[in-house]
């Protein structure tokens, strides 16, 4: 059996009082990054120095056999505690609610409550951009110096306190994540569009970059921004450069379309700054504020691919109140029909209360400029039209007659979503665009 170097992480409940133990998480140690680290610093560390740091980090470290033979890349492995069986819920499909030290599923690199508020490469990329430019962000930290790319993006990258999720990871006692002082809008939002904008063209100082860093911290391209509004944080969407339409327009237009056709979004606002356009949404997983335990039904679902009927079974599976969460899923599946709107399951976010799991509230559409759905209505067919929506609707607490009813409202809600558009300001030639998703049906 080969002895392998793991770091050993607490994962702890922040959406509970007491930051109840979940279990603990092992990461492999990089060894190729912190033998780089070693070797640029041999003139300033002396051999005792060296001897105090790896006295210092001993206690998080473990050793975990893995089986002799076996080609696999080196994976985190997870193991709930023994109080977090008896009394908790199950982090993910990937997760079954039980003893052992446990793996991701085949395929994967991280397990999936990590997926869903790990940052995107383009997102790490912000904060090695601005360590190379003289920032200590990432520098001072044992766990920065040998931690792999996985790790980097769901544990140390990802703001210890405005991360995603309610779950929160120690080490030594150290919680996981960046201290940066989230930026406020009413002082850095120009800032942070200039960061934005100059990081695109490679073209950032260490200002731009630190004030890019610093409202870094959600996952996902266009939301990886978070600011503080009043007394709340706000995700915020900014167009870049690479954008071929104005996203935060676009994605206003959706959400308020979708309000319209009786889909519970998030609040959300537009504004203008330095003759662009920001938008702010309030975040999915709070309440007033305070952080919920939320997954995604890429998560929550056993299936390799997320399919609408897919999240029905979540709901009826461990749903808190699936009448009134079903008929929303529904509603949204009939939307993305409608207005060709782009629909991945880990869009879908659930958060979690006594009694189990309820649907979170639409936190963002995206257009989508080709034809293509990511999302399947079983996993094998697209949803063929919206009579064969209507046809499904028993499997969403509907009946027959609510569902006509409702398509009907619908349709004729979006056939004004061209008005609707302009109003706020869009482009015609954007508009032209995104016209054959809303009349494909």
């Amino acid at each position: 059996m080969k002895q392998i170097e793991f770091r050993r992480w607490e994962v702890r409940s922040s959406a509970s009082s007491g930051a109840l133990l979940i279990g603990e998480l092992f990461f492999p140690l990089n060894k190729e990054r912190n033998e780089l680290e070693s070797d640029s610093n041999e003139s300033d560390n002396g051999s005792l120095k060296r001897e105090k740091k790896k006295k210092a980090v001993r206690s998080s470290r473990e050793r975990i056999a893995s089986p002799s033979g076996i080609n696999q890349p080196l994976l985190p492995r997870f193991r709930y505690s023994s109080e977090w069986i008896e009394s908790g819920f199950a982090l993910g499909a990937d997760l079954p609610l039980e003893n052992g030290i446990k793996l991701p599923s085949r395929g994967k690199k991280l397990f999936g409550f990590l997926a869903d508020r790990a940052l995107s490469p383009q997102s790490g990329s912000i904060f090695q951009s601005a360590r190379a430019a003289g920032s200590k962000v990432m520098d001072g930290s044992e766990a920065f110096r040998n931690a792999g790319d996985m790790e980097m993006l769901s544990l140390l990258l990802p703001h210890r306190d405005a991360h995603a999720g309610g779950a929160e990871f120690y080490t030594d006692g150290v919680q996981a994540g960046s201290a940066s002082r989230i930026p406020n809008e009413s002082s850095s939002l120009e800032s942070i569009l200039y960061a934005l904008h100059a990081e695109e063209r490679g073209r950032a100082n260490l200002k731009a970059l630190i004030d890019l860093s610093s409202a870094t911290a959600l996952p996902g391209r266009h939301t990886a921004q978070v600011v503080v509004s009043g007394n709340d944080e706000k995700a915020l969407t900014l167009r870049r450069y690479s954008d071929l339409i104005d996203a935060p327009l676009w994605r206003e237009v959706f959400m308020r379309l979708a309000r319209d056709c009786g889909i519970e979004c998030v609040e959300t606002r537009l504004a203008d700054t330095m003759g662009a356009r920001a938008l702010f949404a309030d975040r999915a997983d709070r309440n007033e504020g305070r952080k919920r335990f939320t997954l995604s039904a890429r998560t929550l679902s056993p299936e390799r691919s997320v399919s609408y009927l897919g999240i029905a079974d979540i709901l009826n599976r461990e749903g808190a109140a699936p009448k009134l969460d079903l008929p929303q899923v529904w509603r949204r599946m009939v939307f993305s029909l409608l207005t060709g709107a782009e629909d991945r399951g880990e869009k879908w976010l659930f958060y979690r209360t006594d009694l189990g799991w309820r649907l979170a509230k639409t936190h963002g559409f995206s257009p989508a400029s080709g034809a293509a759905r990511m999302m399947t209505v079983d996993g094998r067919r697209p949803l063929a039209s919206l009579d064969d929506a209507i046809r499904l609707a028993p499997y969403f607490a509907m009946t027959l007659a609510d569902a006509k009813a409702g398509a009907q409202e619908m349709r004729r809600v979006l056939s004004f979503w061209e008005n609707r558009a302009l109003e706020l300001g869009a482009d015609a030639a954007e508009a032209e665009m995104l016209a054959p998703g809303f009349e494909a049906y």
